[in-house]
């Protein structure tokens, strides 16, 4: 059985985000089922067996999911 793992981020300038793709990357030469979402997509954890959350820290603080990239 291959388990399914889910890296979560909430990110403001988008270093958050390369990391949680750079995780994401290594988890899949391991484990094909691993993917990677914003925190803002609010996604869905039932189907994973493992989740990974990361986010920027500000004055002491997680930002808050709906946070993205700007662009």
């Amino acid at each position: 059985m291959h388990k399914r793992i889910l890296s979560v981020h909430a990110t403001r300038a988008g270093s958050t985000a390369e990391v949680a793709e750079a995780i994401g990357r290594v988890l899949a030469t391991r484990r094909p089922f691993a993917q990677v979402k914003p925190a803002r997509e609010n996604p869905t954890l039932d189907s994973y067996d493992a989740v990974i959350l990361g986010s920027a820290i500000r004055v002491g603080h997680w930002l808050p999911g709906h946070l993205s990239p700007p662009g």
